[in-house]
């Protein structure tokens, strides 16, 4: 069997440019699956090219807890007083203090699937990640990435819940 490679358009959503980016590489025929970030400025725009080439790619929900505004509210150890995200530093500092609890993250976690619901968008996965970065930008000093594949699970996209 000859090896293939699948290219994953990550951050649709996040911004304008991203969004003009990931379009061109999916009307190009590049890209077999993209993340959206529902929390992103630009989610409305991302969401209708996620409905558009729904039919030839994989959409997933980019879930994200490090950039942009909580849609579960504030949390402590996960947001600011006004429900911005902390920057990740703090989240990881946070963290060996036993925040935030996982009712928080659940509570974000319901809340972005709930607004990519209010979009229309099914989704085929979750991803997410972690990333940290050095005083220069451009210089990742760790990255932790994960992904749940939803379909084999027999689990509804649309209705996220288990087929019986």
């Amino acid at each position: 069997m000859k090896p293939t490679v699948a290219y994953h358009a990550d951050d649709l959503g996040h911004d304008e440019a991203a969004n003009r980016g990931i379009e061109r590489a999916l009307a190009a025929g590049l890209v077999r699956s993209v993340s959206v970030r529902v929390v992103g400025d630009a989610v409305d725009e991302g969401a209708a090219i996620a409905r558009r080439y729904r039919d030839r790619v994989d959409v997933g929900l980019h879930f994200s807890l490090t950039e942009g505004r909580a849609l579960g509210g504030p949390a402590e150890g996960l947001t600011d007083l006004l429900g911005r995200f902390l920057p990740l530093p703090v989240l990881l500092a946070s963290a060996t203090l036993g925040l935030p609890h996982a009712a928080s993250i659940r509570r974000e976690l319901r809340a972005q699937l709930e607004r990519a619901r209010n979009l229309d968008l099914v989704f085929d996965h979750l991803d997410g990640r972690l990333a940290a970065n050095e005083a220069r930008p451009a210089t990742t000093i760790g990255v932790v990435g994960w992904r749940v594949v939803v379909r084999p699970s027999g689990l509804q996209s649309r209705g996220w819940r288990r087929e019986p």
